[in-house]
């Protein structure tokens, strides 16, 4: 992002927040994306439905 950020000419001081934002919340982020998959996984797979034509 930062890189990018220079090649627009954007500010650092500009990117600081966008980049702060990014990092900080990603080791909350990712237990709370892996917790529906965990809670999934422990539901039995339904069985397909056939179409009725």
């Amino acid at each position: 992002m930062y890189l990018d950020s220079r090649e627009r000419n954007v500010h650092p001081l500009v990117m600081a927040p966008a980049l702060t934002a990014t990092i900080l919340p990603s080791p909350i982020a990712l237990p709370i994306s892996l917790l529906p998959r965990v809670k999934l996984a422990q539901i039995p797979a339904r069985q397909a439905l056939t179409p009725v034509l």
